[in-house]
């Protein structure tokens, strides 16, 4: 028989809320369905424009299931940004490191087999609309065929379009989602609408890059992709005896094939990764509603999203929506304010987390480059140990007897008469003075070396060392703009009050944190090899740092401005009492 206790769960207990990864998974399951129809269509078009040339007809190819061949072109780089996708900025201290740590690497073959395979596939479902392009070609009726070196060309370029794409793509890393600092109700129509002029001039410079330098290079690698070609159709193939070359097979035909088919499949490897990043990169709102507000637990699952720092995109895209949230939705709002049945209240948990990216801002300029210089703490004179003394052992031998010289390996190269020993104490303040010429010589040609356009990739810039002190800065603007914004509302919507209590703690922390920006700024972590910032006497333009300086200075001043009067009545530091006085004066 079962008590009534174990029916009845106890009243103090809640229900762990779920969590937002969980819901964010599912709406962007729903966005890459949408991608996917969108680019489906997308293929259908270019069907249709590749079917216009077609020997059995145009009509053929308005078709929906033609699409579906151009569809697995564009399907394996949608699969490929999903697997690389991230919002940090990358942490590489030069153009060199990065170029290095990004080419050389597993990713870059990855890369570059996806864009491979999707180049092969376009280029032999667009080869049935050419002329003249089968492996075999028949010279002479009596005579063995020999292989068709446009056949040969037309594959060498799917692989070289495919290679510079692919590098294209590392050098400027198009698997980061840049999320939008404007309203995040502008739908993902209308974006595509305003990149579809920068993507048809990328296509059109890539396919005129690509055709315009391809037969160059297969002209120089001609005789090595020749021979390999006829010792592997041979095994398949009976061909002619002769390996003598024939007709170069780019013409005016293969160069206006290659550019126009090049400009197509640049086309829908540009409108894929333009398509993918807009469409995951859309913000918290999911049919104009918030993604927390599917959980009955609101408030709980946006928290789960924001404290989820292993999960960059989920935490992101949280404090987007914790954003959202403090600036248009009144109701919400009071919702967090008045949720206080809880171990810690939600606002608390909020502050929490708000004050943990504010803290990452303060350590970062303060501990990111510097040396430690942290000296170890002095022992104590007696230490007592929980593990039992050994006793020394008492020798018995007469400790006063003369042992065994501890110099005798030295003495043993000691010159009596001090004439080696001087030559050898010349020799070595000869090579001293050497050092100091070469260390006096070789700084002067790095310094040299640096200065010039070839030393550029080496340059540890300022640029790339705020990038690595703050690799995802839109995040920390919303953290604080949030914060900043629920503390202003607090006056006309926090019934209990519990946001107002917290109001020197808030200006305490964004106190700290201009401070610290403001001390960076004055005093930046130069390296000694960014020779164009050393030179300089302004800084250069530190995007990062002016984002987060912004949104620090604005919510501090609309705090001020909003709870100004009731300053009195608060203990306030004197550092934010200093700050308050010099905003005001100013």
């Amino acid at each position: 028989m079962v008590s009534v206790p174990r029916i009845i769960p106890a009243s103090g207990l809640r229900v762990p809320p779920v969590h937002y990864h969980t819901l964010l998974t599912s709406v962007l399951q729903l966005r890459f369905g949408q991608l996917c129809k969108l680019v489906l269509f997308a293929s259908w078009l270019i069907s249709i424009i590749v079917g216009y040339r077609a020997n059995y007809g145009w009509i053929w190819w308005l078709l929906p299931i033609r699409s579906f061949w151009f569809f697995l072109v564009a399907f394996p780089i949608l699969i490929l940004r999903k697997r690389y996708v991230h919002i940090d900025s990358l942490p590489y201290a030069s153009l060199f490191a990065e170029l290095k740590g990004r080419i050389v690497s597993i990713g870059f073959l990855a890369h570059w087999v996806f864009y491979v395979f999707s180049s092969s596939l376009f280029f032999w479902l667009y080869s049935e609309q050419m002329t003249d392009v089968s492996v075999k070609k028949i010279i002479k009726v009596y005579e063995p065929p020999v292989i068709n070196e446009r056949a040969l060309y037309l594959f060498f370029f799917s692989i070289f379009t495919a290679s510079v794409y692919t590098l294209f793509h590392i050098v400027f890393d198009l698997d980061k989602l840049h999320f939008p600092s404007y309203s995040m109700n502008i739908p993902p129509r209308i974006r595509i609408e305003q990149r579809l002029s920068s993507i048809l001039y990328k296509a059109l410079f890539g396919s005129a890059l690509v055709s315009l330098f391809s037969p160059f290079l297969y002209l120089a690698l001609r005789n090595r992709i020749w021979n390999s070609s006829i010792e592997f159709f041979r095994l398949f193939f009976l061909l002619h005896r002769s390996n003598a070359y024939y007709k170069f097979p780019v013409g005016l035909g293969m160069l206006a094939d290659t550019l126009f088919s090049s400009f197509l499949l640049f086309l829908v490897w540009e409108f894929s990764n333009e398509a993918f990043s807009i469409y995951m990169s859309l913000g918290p709102l999911h049919r104009n509603c918030c993604i927390s507000e599917k959980s009955k637990d609101k408030n709980g699952t946006l928290v789960t999203g924001i404290r989820a720092v292993k999960r960059p995109l989920t935490r992101a895209l949280a404090f987007q929506e914790l954003l959202y949230i403090s600036l248009n939705q009144p109701n919400r709002r009071t919702e967090i304010y008045k949720d206080i049945n809880r171990e810690i209240p939600i606002w608390g948990q909020i502050l929490k987390e708000c004050s943990f990216v504010l803290n990452q801002v303060v350590k970062s300029t303060t501990k990111k480059f510097d040396k430690e210089s942290s000296q170890p703490l002095e022992k104590p004179l007696t230490k007592t140990s929980a593990t039992p003394v050994t006793v020394i052992p008492i020798k018995n031998e007469n400790i006063f007897l003369k042992g065994r010289p501890t110099h005798s390996i030295m003495e043993g190269f000691q010159d009596n008469n001090a004439s080696i020993s001087k030559d050898m104490v010349n020799s070595l303040k000869n090579t001293l003075d050497n050092s100091r010429v070469f260390l006096k010589q070789y700084s002067s040609y790095r310094d040299w070396f640096f200065a010039s356009r070839m030393g550029i990739p080496f340059r540890q810039t300022i640029q790339r060392r705020v990038k690595i002190m703050f690799p995802n800065p839109v995040l920390t603007m919303n953290a604080i703009t949030a914060l900043s914004s629920f503390m202003v509302h607090s006056i006309d919507e926090d019934v209990y009050g519990t946001v107002q209590r917290d109001i020197p703690v808030v200006l305490h922390e964004l106190c700290m944190t201009m401070s610290a920006l403001e001390g960076f700024l004055n005093s930046p972590h130069i390296h000694w090899s960014d020779i164009d910032a050393q030179r300089s006497s302004q800084l250069p333009n530190l995007e990062e740092i002016n984002v987060i300086m912004d949104a620090v200075y604005t919510g501090f001043i609309e705090i001020v401005d909003k709870f100004g009067a009731y300053f009195e009545h608060m203990d306030l530091s004197r550092e934010v009492q200093n700050k308050v006085r010099e905003l005001y004066t100013m």
